[in-house]
């Protein structure tokens, strides 16, 4: 079986986290972080890829919570833009167990604020301007 074939199976596991290939050999070697069940997570994959497999629980979001968290962000509320300002850019790295959101300067403030509307360290801003101060 192709390791392709984990993609679709492993999306649909609702505590998915993180799913990547290692293919630096024969056979590739499939990684999956799930946050809650680790066995059922790889009992699933078992039926459809009988090669190297690790799989791994870490407490973290999962991978539909970040989304939607970056989806938020784009589509952010009049409350929230008149906070962070324009949002040049929101984004998921495969690894990453946080949201990173370009804005245009970053300011305590407005950390907090993404803090206690979507859980500290859950966004991570970078701002395209440093405040200068006075």
């Amino acid at each position: 079986m192709e390791p392709s074939a984990v993609g679709p199976l492993a999306q649909g596991l609702p505590d998915l986290a993180v799913l990547y290939i290692t293919d630096d050999g024969v056979p590739a070697r499939i990684n999956v972080i799930v946050t809650e069940d680790a066995a059922r997570a790889e009992a699933a994959i078992r039926r459809v890829w009988q090669g190297p497999l690790c799989v791994e629980r870490q407490v973290r979001p999962t991978e539909s919570e970040l989304h939607a968290v970056q989806a938020a962000l784009i589509d952010a509320d009049d409350e929230s833009r008149a906070v962070l300002g324009r949002i040049w850019a929101a984004g998921v790295e495969p690894d990453d167990p946080f949201v990173t959101a370009r804005i245009t300067v970053v300011t305590p403030e407005v950390q907090r604020f993404v803090d206690e509307r979507f859980g500290p360290g859950l966004v991570r801003l970078q701002g395209l301007l440093e405040p200068v101060p006075g």
